[in-house]
């Protein structure tokens, strides 16, 4: 099960890995055309990652059906952290939500999506997207040993019907018992994994639970397993986390470290007012905007759904999360003053501008009003992509 939480820093091991990876993104080539429908991300998104001329190490043009937006670097950000949720919710996966291990689906095998599943998450990676921090520590050992090397263990079973036929096995003590165990287990489990020859005798019972654990776990769905690491390898991340396989547990297996007002705060850089009337009051604003933070923290009701601070990174910036090389450039803070052009300072709304990674807050005087108005926006951010 992956353990605790991390945040990386400049020094951290993985981050110099990644940002050596890094090196290789072509950020002025021609980029890789993905059209999606809100609806269905995974759907274009695996168009796009299939194509002939797809080039990995070049950026993405993202399209959204039915938006304007023009792909500046926040859609290809909304449209990797989307893709990211989607893929560790496909059915190639079983496990819990932090602890995924592959499964077999034959329909998935022949439209190759574990193949672009890999594909996608290496892309990520590479590209400063969402981290995969959902892996089970028996699919790393996979990455990292090869399927050969692996020795899976009844604790590695997810599927309660089969761990319930194993245990049944593994706690008989006469061979009455096993033979019962065996029984029931007859077709569902011994005959698909061949076992029977392993299912006469009580000496055989711990080589018959380690068969069976095996071929369930591993040699069952060695070709779903082997396409995926396929996918990660188009970027070279297999070989990568071979080399260095406890710096990249922290990419795929420990959960990243929950988001904190100070984080959030410390993401934006302020850019103040030169006028020292305005600067006045973008330092009352920007005690707002730390307040809000704070009152975040443990999430706001808000018109449609409960407002959290990742929200704010979403309605920013189009990521729900920090990326292990942060962000390049440096996300702005601004503030946008009742007598400036924009009609949304007039009327006390915040705008963003995901390409540029800037946030432009309303300067109010009231900070029950801004907190109102801050969490109305931030609340919708999920459910479109534009520039607000």
């Amino acid at each position: 099960m992956p353990s605790g939480r991390k945040s990386f820093s400049v020094d951290d091991p993985i981050t110099l890995i990644i940002r050596k990876l890094e090196e290789q993104v072509v950020i002025d080539g021609v980029k890789n055309i993905v059209n999606v429908d809100r609806g269905d991300v995974l759907d274009g998104g695996f168009r796009a990652f299939s194509r002939r001329q797809f080039e990995p190490w070049h950026c993405l043009d993202v399209r959204f059906s039915g938006e304007s937006a023009i792909d500046g670097g926040g859609p290809m950000r909304e449209f990797m952290r989307l893709a990211n949720e989607e893929i560790s919710c496909l059915p190639i996966f079983s496990g819990p939500p932090d602890s995924k291990m592959i499964t077999l689906d034959y329909n998935c095998v022949a439209r190759e999506t574990y193949l672009l599943a890999g594909k996608m998450v290496a892309y990520f990676i590479c590209h400063r997207g969402p981290t995969p921090n959902y892996f089970s520590s028996l699919l790393y050992d996979i990455m990292v040993n090869g399927v050969h090397q692996v020795n899976p263990v009844m604790e590695d079973i997810v599927d309660y019907e089969l761990k319930g036929h194993i245990d049944m096995i593994k706690e008989a003590e006469t061979k009455e018992d096993l033979d019962k165990a065996v029984e029931n287990a007859s077709d569902s489990v011994i005959s698909p994994a061949g076992c029977f020859s392993l299912a006469i005798s009580l000496e055989k019972k711990q080589d018959l639970i380690g068969a069976l654990t095996r071929f369930f776990l591993i040699d069952r769905q060695k070709r779903a397993i082997e396409q995926f690491l396929d996918g990660l390898q188009t970027m070279k991340i297999v070989e990568e986390v071979q080399k260095e396989p406890n710096a990249w547990k922290n990419i795929f297996m420990v959960r990243p470290s929950l988001l904190n007002p100070s984080t959030v705060d410390d993401l934006f850089e302020v850019k103040w007012s030169d006028n020292p009337s305005k600067l006045r009051k973008e330092r009352k604003t920007q005690s707002h905007w730390r307040d809000l933070l704070e009152d975040l923290h443990d999430g706001v009701q808000g018109p449609i759904n409960m407002v959290e601070l990742k929200d704010v990174l979403i309605f920013a910036l189009a990521v729900d999360k920090v990326p292990p090389l942060g962000f390049d450039p440096h996300p702005l803070l601004l503030f946008g003053h009742p007598e400036d052009e924009a009609e949304v300072y007039k009327v006390g709304l915040p705008k963003t501008n995901t390409c540029g990674m800037m946030l432009t807050i309303p300067v109010m005087s009231s900070y029950d009003t801004f907190k109102t108005n801050m969490i109305s926006c931030v609340s919708i951010a999920g459910q479109t992509f534009s520039d607000h």
